[in-house]
C-alpha cells in the first residue's frame, strides 16, 4: 500500500470524527449510557487519551494511519451514538446500534430496534414489535421483522411470536424469505421456519441455502435448570431441485454458569452420521 492513500483516507476521516468529539462534552449522561459518555473535562480528556492509544495500537508497527483514523472514527461514532440516545426521545434508547467502518471505509453494521404496543401496569410489555437487520462487507444483508406476545398466564412466562424474514445474497444473486413461529418459556423452547428461495435463473451458485424448512424443539431437563436437550431437523432442496437434503442433530447443552457452555450430540444428513463436542467460553474483555 502506497503511503498517499492511508494519509488521503486518514483526512476523509479526520473531520467526522472531530465533529463527533467536539460534540461529545454537550451530550447529557442518561442512566443507560453514563458510564460511556465523558459528563466532564477530566472525563473527555480520560476518554481522549484511550481512544488516542486505541488508534496507535490500530495503526501497528507500519503506522497505518488509515487504520489508526477508522479507530478513531468508530470510537468517535460510538460515542456519537450513545449521545443522541441520552438527548433523544425515549424510543430512540430502544435502538441497540452497532456500527463500524472496515478498510475503504466499508460499513459493518448491526441494528436492533424494539417498540412496545401493548403494555400492562403488572406484567410489563405484552406485545411488541422487534427488527433486526445486520450486514458485513463481502456478506449478505440480513434483516427480520417480528411480532412478539406475551399472553397473560398464572404460573408459566411464554412468549409467541412470528417473524418474517430476507437474505440478500448480492454476489450470489439471489435472495431467500423466510417465515418462523416460536414459542419460548423458561422450561421449553419450540420453533419453524419455512425458506423460499429467489435466484437468478440465469446463475446456479453450489451451495446456496434453498427452499426447505427448519424445525427445532428444546427443553430443560426436569432438576437440573442448567441442562437443555435439543433436537433440530432441516430439509432444503438440492441444487438440481429434485433431491432434498435433510440434516438431524440432537444434543445435550450444559450451562453450569454463565460464561461457560458444553454442548455434545450427534448429526445425521442422510448419508452419514458423525458426533461432536462444542465448548464455548464467552468473556467480555472491556468497550469496544
Amino acid at each position: 500500500m502506497s503511503r498517499r492513500r492511508p494519509r488521503a483516507v486518514a483526512l476523509r476521516l479526520a473531520p467526522a470524527a472531530a465533529w463527533l468529539l467536539a460534540a461529545a462534552p454537550l451530550v447529557g449522561a442518561s442512566q443507560a449510557a453514563a458510564e460511556a459518555i465523558p459528563a466532564d473535562t477530566a472525563g473527555l480528556q480520560a476518554w481522549a487519551a484511550d481512544t488516542i492509544e486505541r488508534a496507535r495500537q490500530a495503526a501497528g508497527p507500519d503506522n497505518d494511519g488509515a487504520a489508526s483514523a477508522r479507530a478513531v472514527l468508530n470510537r468517535s461514532v460510538s460515542l456519537g451514538v450513545l449521545g443522541l440516545q441520552a438527548l433523544g426521545p425515549d424510543w430512540l434508547r430502544r435502538f441497540t446500534v452497532d456500527l463500524e467502518f472496515q478498510e475503504e471505509l466499508r460499513p459493518r453494521y448491526d441494528l436492533v430496534a424494539t417498540q412496545p404496543l401493548l403494555r400492562s401496569g403488572r406484567r410489563g410489555t405484552l406485545l411488541w414489535l422487534r427488527g433486526h437487520l445486520a450486514h458485513a462487507p463481502d456478506g449478505p444483508v440480513v434483516g427480520d421483522l417480528g411480532l412478539h406476545y406475551r399472553p397473560r398466564l398464572p404460573d408459566h412466562e411464554l412468549t409467541l411470536s412470528l417473524t418474517g424474514l430476507v437474505e440478500d445474497h448480492g454476489a450470489l444473486d439471489y435472495r431467500r424469505y423466510g417465515v418462523v413461529v416460536a414459542a419460548r418459556s423458561r422450561e421449553f423452547e419450540a420453533s419453524g421456519t419455512l425458506y423460499e428461495d429467489v435466484a437468478d435463473a440465469g446463475r446456479q451458485a453450489p451451495g446456496r441455502p434453498l427452499d426447505g424448512y427448519d424445525v427445532a424443539l428444546a427443553a430443560r431437563l426436569p432438576g437440573v435448570p442448567w441442562a437443555w436437550l435439543r433436537a433440530r431437523r432441516q430439509w432444503q432442496m438440492a441444487i438440481d431441485g429434485t433431491r432434498p437434503a435433510p440434516r438431524n442433530d440432537v444434543s445435550l447443552q450444559l450451562r453450569p454458569f454463565t460464561p461457560l457452555e458444553l454442548e455434545a450430540g450427534a448429526s445425521d444428513d442422510g448419508q452419514r452420521s458423525d458426533w461432536f463436542t462444542r465448548l464455548r467460553l464467552t468473556l467480555r474483555l472491556g468497550e469496544r
